[in-house]
């Protein structure tokens, strides 16, 4: 009996689903920098004291204080994405269902099996996924190793697996009758 790989993802089987949870791939200096350079800024304002600023700074003030406020909201966003993000798959009946776990900002994308074609496995090896802000989660809408056709576009997801884990995915998917060989024709 062959032994499954060991990789990232977890594979939830049910009688006719199957969800599958991908944790992101940690990188924990990314997880530090932005913490210290709030806590910087944070404690550099508290020192110099906010009273002065408002009463100096006028109309630019307010500007600054929303554009800052923008920067920090995405800042955390990728943070509690890289900390504890998941991203979600379940194929059940017919359907495809995508989402990311504790990334507020995106939303589920569902897709009908029938219309999907072309299942496959590809290693993106690209400067983007193995750089150090690879997580940033603005930058990684529509990466990952596992990809299909759907109508004129292509849909990836499965980021930061690795081909080796995408082939046994799909092929758990095939066994589980959840995916014909329709769906891997292009």
């Amino acid at each position: 009996m062959e032994i499954p790989s060991t990789g990232r993802a977890i594979i939830n089987q049910q009688f006719n689903i199957v969800e599958i949870l991908i944790p992101t791939k940690k990188n924990y200096l990314f997880i530090f920098i932005p913490l210290v350079a709030i806590a910087t800024w944070f404690f550099t304002d508290m020192l110099k004291g906010f009273g002065n600023i408002f009463q100096e700074g006028g109309v630019f003030i307010w500007f600054w204080l929303a554009w800052m406020g923008f920067i920090l909201i995405n800042v955390f966003r990728s943070w509690l994405w890289t900390l504890i993000g998941e991203e979600q798959i379940e194929v059940s009946q017919g359907v495809l269902s995508i989402s990311r776990k504790w990334d507020f900002l995106s939303r589920s994308a569902n897709y009908d099996l029938k219309e999907a074609t072309y299942f496959r496995a590809e290693e993106n090896n690209s400067y983007r996924n193995n750089s150090l802000w690879s997580n940033y989660t603005a930058g990684n809408k529509g990466t990952g190793t596992l990809c299909f056709e759907y109508g004129s576009k292509t849909i990836k997801f499965g980021e930061n697996l690795s081909e080796t884990e995408g082939n046994y995915i799909l092929k758990v998917l095939r066994d589980k009758k959840l995916l014909t060989d329709i769906n891997f024709v292009l």
